[in-house]
């Protein structure tokens, strides 16, 4: 199940890179691999990030406690969202798609966004803000 799930999320991955450049503008302290730690159930998160002013991101969560609860094929969690980065230190995007292997559970049209903020003195992420207290380091 967890090797339907790294599947998708390769998928995705090379959906952002076959994709057009998204910004040609210079990286933002966001740019990059981060990993964290889900506040919910204690799993690996991962944010791949490019792009500057404007970013494209794939979040990956090694165990999706929401898809273990509607029994989905994979527990990885999966979602490609698109963004804008504000002043350097603020970066809020929406999910174009996410979940669990073949089940969709949100799209564009849902409008969901998360906002994270960039500490560029410890090069930390922080955030989501509104979906809980994330600490993110460099992966």
């Amino acid at each position: 199940m967890k090797r339907l799930g790294l599947v998708v999320a390769a998928a995705l991955l090379g959906a952002m890179i076959a994709a057009p450049a998204v910004d040609a503008a210079p990286s933002t302290g966001f740019t990059g691999s981060w990993v964290g730690i889900d506040p919910v159930d204690g799993s690996t998160q991962h944010l791949y990030i490019q792009g500057g002013a404007n970013v494209q991101v794939l979040y990956v969560d090694e165990f999706g406690t929401v898809c273990a609860r509607i029994g989905a094929p994979t527990t990885v969690f999966t979602g490609v969202l698109t963004g804008s980065v504000f002043n350097g230190d603020v970066m809020v995007a929406t999910f174009k798609a996410a979940g669990c292997g073949p089940k969709i559970l949100l799209s564009g049209s849902d409008k969901f966004s998360w906002i994270f903020l960039y500490d560029s003195s410890t090069d930390t992420l922080f955030g989501a803000i509104n979906d809980g207290p994330t600490t993110w380091s460099r992966a």
